[in-house]
């Protein structure tokens, strides 16, 4: 069997950010790897470099 290939030790920031202003509705923001840090999260798939998610949800 062959030897998988190691990997050295990472570390990614992240930031979730929500605000609630009534009652069942909420926007949030969510940024991911804040540090634009450079890793693999998989073998030979490089992770993805600082992006972010704007949104609003809704409870009925």
């Amino acid at each position: 069997m062959a030897k998988s290939p190691n990997s050295s030790g990472n570390a990614a920031a992240d930031l979730d950010l929500r605000y609630e202003p009534v009652q069942d509705m909420g926007v949030f923001l969510r940024i991911n790897n804040i540090f634009n840090t450079e890793y693999q999260d998989k073998l030979c798939h490089p992770a993805e470099g600082t992006n972010f998610l704007l949104g609003m949800d809704m409870t009925f």
